[in-house]
Order: structure tokens, then C-alpha cells, then sequence
């Protein structure tokens, strides 16, 4: 949430940055050179989205591999049970294997 509210700030302070450019240009020069203002602007806004989608996409990769971890442990924990029921099972094979020898003696 924090680095949306900076990711905002920033924007403003570019459309900011550039209004002002444009401003000191008209009023600095008789010749004007919004095309070349206009044309860094645009480089800049395309590079933010350009980082803003190279951003989500490494979010996005990081909560895949932490799904995919929690899934992990999530299966090893489920192998760790049936493990334990099938040696209780056994275990309990054995008690009455030994109950039926000592009752047929």
C-alpha cells in the first residue's frame, strides 16, 4: 500500500516536473520545444510503467514460490501422517498377532 501511495506521489511530481518545463520553455525562448519536452515526458511515463510491470511481475513470482513452498510443506506434512498410520497399523498387526499366539497356548 505504501509503495502504490509513493508510486502516485511520484507520478505527480512528474506531471508536476513537467508543467513547469513547459512553462519556463514558453517563457524562457521565442522558439518553442514542447516536441522534445513532450517526447521526454512520454520516455519517462513509459519507463514508470515499463518498471511498475517488471515490479508486479517479480510480486507476483514471489508469491508463486511461496505458494508453492506452503504447498510443499502442506504435502510433506500429509506423507508425515499416512507414515504414522501405516506404523500404528503395523503396530497394531503385531499386538494382535501376538494376542492370537498367546491364545492359542
Amino acid at each position: 500500500m505504501v509503495k502504490e501511495i509513493e508510486q502516485i506521489k511520484g507520478e505527480y511530481n512528474l506531471r508536476e516536473t513537467y508543467i513547469t518545463a513547459l512553462g519556463r520553455d514558453s517563457s524562457s525562448t521565442k522558439e518553442d520545444n514542447f516536441g522534445d519536452l513532450n517526447k521526454a515526458y512520454q520516455d519517462v511515463v513509459n519507463n514508470s510503467f515499463k518498471e511498475r510491470e517488471v515490479s508486479l511481475k517479480e510480486n507476483e513470482s514471489a508469491r508463486k514460490d511461496l505458494l508453492s513452498t506452503e504447498q510443499r510443506k502442506i504435502e510433506a506434512e500429509k506423507l508425515k501422517q499416512k507414515n504414522e498410520e501405516i506404523r500404528l497399523k503395523r503396530e497394531q498387526l503385531n499386538v494382535q498377532k501376538f494376542t492370537s499366539i498367546i491364545n492359542k497356548n
